[in-house]
């Protein structure tokens, strides 16, 4: 028996308002061509299909389209679970007709049940397909004074979650292998600038450790760089680059295979969709840098230029912006762009062009409003813990 890993897909993802569409179709051309190349039976989705709650029509079309594509292709079973940036109500909304092509979405705790994985009449292995956890269930109503005593609690009820879901499958799948799926943060991971801070901020993330004696594959969600935190935990990672800090990541679906003596793994890697190249120097610098280079891949590159000068110097920024209107080219385009003056004596501010509210984390922007303030650091805690109240009730209305 052969299964696939993925995670992260955020289809309706934007860079900058530049659109992605184009790149998830050419990673699903893939995806689909892989599934047949590697006669892939099982196909796993750690979570993050859309990138936002209430996902456009053209989102939701490119998710079914995809489904029904591989239902036509071969007979393989498909298993969803709901990431911190889905909506439980619209995964879960045609639940029960997936579940005709034998297409499971989990999008809640409540509906979380063991799946037998059936080959020739034998159980090969049994996936416990766990979807984000958001700090409100993990707590269950737990009230608490102070941070420390919010993490642990988080910590420890994910401990619950997945041990309990565990010791099940071992008793009614003895000596079968297990295989979880989970949308969070394990200690260890590498992260990048496009994923939402989880778990309060990442600070109750559990260590890798602690679930290798739980399942013989652990598939992960959430983090973009894929990455092996060891042998039986791996996060496949996000198939596409969703910033620039993922623009140098191999991304890769992990191949699982059934056999004997385990489950053996293998990163497949899938082919670079588009360039995102970031230029840094001085203005002319960069500019030679943008004017000479030739983009590698299909699609149109995305460029970011970090324009570095020592001396303060308003015509600089005329000089950026005015290249900037004029450049044109079909398989190049300048997304985002920083003048920095480096100087000691800086008169003139830095100037970044390019950055969106939806691009800043929330609560640094909080932080900061916070620590210019004469608060107590006792009351600042407590401010930070009611913020991330807030912040949760805003992100996830539906999994409270």
């Amino acid at each position: 028996m052969r299964i696939l890993h993925t995670a992260d897909w955020h289809l309706g993802k934007q860079l900058l308002k530049e659109d992605l569409k184009e790149d998830h179709e050419l990673f699903f051309e893939f995806l689909l061509e892989t599934i047949v190349s590697q006669e892939v039976d099982v196909l796993l989705v750690s979570g993050d299909v859309f990138d936002y709650a209430n996902p456009s029509n053209e989102s939701k079309r490119l998710y079914l389209d995809l489904l029904f594509k591989l239902k036509k292709l071969k007979n393989i079973k498909i298993i969803i679970t709901a990431g911190n940036h889905d909506s439980i109500s619209y995964l879960e909304s045609a639940k029960a007709v997936l579940s005709l092509l034998d297409i499971t979405v989990i999008g809640d705790l409540e509906h979380v049940d063991l799946i037998p994985l059936v080959e020739d009449g034998h159980v090969k292995a049994v996936v416990s397909p766990v979807p984000f956890l958001s700090d409100r269930v993990l707590r269950r109503g737990a009230e608490m004074t102070n941070q420390e005593e919010k993490i642990s609690i988080v910590k420890e009820s994910l401990m619950e979650v997945f041990t309990s879901w565990s010791l099940k499958a071992k008793e009614l799948y003895p000596e079968i292998p297990i295989i979880a799926l989970g949308h969070l943060y394990v200690q260890g991971a590498s992260i990048s600038e496009s994923e939402r801070d989880i778990q309060i901020g990442n600070q109750a993330g559990v260590p890798a450790a602690s679930f290798d004696a739980l399942f013989d594959y652990f598939a992960l969600g959430h983090i973009h760089k894929p990455q092996i935190l060891t042998p039986r935990v791996r996060y496949s990672g996000s198939p596409i680059a969703l910033s620039f800090s993922e623009r140098t990541d191999n991304k890769v679906v992990i191949l699982l295979e059934i056999a004997e003596k385990g489950i053996q793994q293998t990163s497949l890697p899938v082919p670079k969709i588009r360039d995102l190249v970031k230029f840094s120097g001085t203005l002319s610098e960069v500019i030679a840098k943008v004017e000479d280079y030739k983009p590698l891949c299909k699609l149109q590159a995305f460029v970011e230029m970090d324009v570095l000068e020592t001396d303060e110097n308003p015509s600089k920024l005329l000089e950026l912006k005015t290249f900037e209107s004029d450049f044109k080219s079909d398989t190049l385009k300048i997304i985002k762009s920083r003048l920095t003056f480096t100087g000691q004596n800086k008169a003139v501010p830095n100037f970044t062009s390019g950055i969106t509210i939806a691009e800043l984390s929330p609560k640094e922007v909080f932080g900061k409003k916070v620590e210019a303030t004469s608060m107590s650091d006792e009351d600042k805690e407590m401010v930070y813990l009611a913020f991330d109240e807030l912040l949760e009730h805003v992100l996830n209305p539906e999994k409270i």
